[in-house]
Parts: C-alpha cells; structure tokens; sequence
C-alpha cells in the first residue's frame, strides 16, 4: 500500500496507481473509500478499462446493482461483440438485471453470453433462475439440466432444479434435485 501510496504522489494524475490503490479500502471492507477512489480515477480517464473493470465488480459484490449496471455497460462498448470478455460482462449484467427484477433484459443477456459461451455453467443457472421467473418452466427445466449435464456438482443448479420441479408439480424428481443439492453442501438452505 505504502508504494501504492507514493507512486500516486509522484504521479497523482495516474488512473492506474489509483485504482490499484482502491484496493486497499476494498479489501479492509472500506467500499465506500474504495468506491471514492475508484470515482477519482474515473473522473482522469473515464474508459479506463481496467479501473471501469474494478468499480463495476465492486459494485456488484457490494449489492449496488443501479450503479453497477451502466458501468457494466461502459465496458461493453469497449469491447468486439462476441469477444470472452464481452460474454462475462453480459453474464454480470444478467446478475444485476435478475436483481433488479428486469428479467427480459436479464434472458437477453444470458443469451448474449451463451452465444459466445454455451458452455458457461453460470450463464445456464442464471437463465433457468430467469426463465422459472417468466414461468417458462420447461425451458427452465432444460437450462438446469444442460448446466449439470456441464458439471453434476454445480449446486445451484441442482437447487434451482429442484424448485422448478416442485413448481411443475414433479415431486419425486423435486426431492432427488434437492438430496443432490443437500449432498453436495449439508448446510445449503
């Protein structure tokens, strides 16, 4: 911290010394502190990748979704279309749109993200969590399993599985998602 600290001295105006200097606070659980200084590097460059890349995952850990999302977004126009990167960000935005209860905006980016990732265990968990919110449970159900079929110890979706069976009235398989939940973690609620 303490060359962070002097590095920022002999260059004050240096977006990159000062973004890595938010992590301190960030890491001391002193977001706020870290959100100010992440705002000031912001304020000398503003399509500072990197620093736009660490306000917005802060944002995001720390519950702020309204100010996450056009930071996320930010991002986005930075980069190709259907680069790897581009696909992680529109699978944040999909966490931050399922927050905000815009479930619509959140499948569009689940898709987006799939496009470029179709394997991306997350995005699939994220899309049938969507998809169970816009009651089309079938789809749903075909998320889950395409995301276990993925990775059989990918708890949430055998959690969300499960409440989506329930929903659909299939209780024995319901139970079985859920034992596997429970199996996986004893403590999951």
């Amino acid at each position: 911290i303490s060359l962070l600290q002097k590095a920022v001295a002999r260059a004050p105006q240096t977006p990159q010394y000062l973004a890595d200097l938010a992590l301190a606070p960030h890491f001391a659980n002193r977001t706020p502190d870290a959100l100010a200084v992440w705002q000031k590097s912001l304020a000398l460059r503003p399509n500072d990748f990197h620093t736009l890349n660490q306000f917005a995952t802060v944002l995001l850990n720390a519950n702020l979704f309204q100010q996450a999302e056009p930071v996320f977004t930010k991002l986005l126009s930075l980069l190709p279309p259907n680069s790897p990167a581009a696909a992680d960000f529109h699978n944040n935005l999909a966490v931050v749109t399922i927050q905000l209860d815009r479930f619509t905006d959140a499948l569009s980016h689940c898709h987006k993200d799939l496009l470029a990732n179709p394997q991306n265990v997350s995005a699939l968990c994220n899309q049938g969590y969507v998809l169970r919110k816009l009651r089309r449970m079938n789809e749903a159900v075909a998320s889950f399993r395409q995301a276990l079929a993925l990775n059989p110890n990918f708890l949430d979706a055998h959690s969300n599985l499960s409440a989506v069976l329930n929903d659909l009235q299939q209780f024995p398989q319901a139970e079985a998602e859920a034992r596997s939940a429970l199996a996986l973690n004893p403590k999951y609620p």
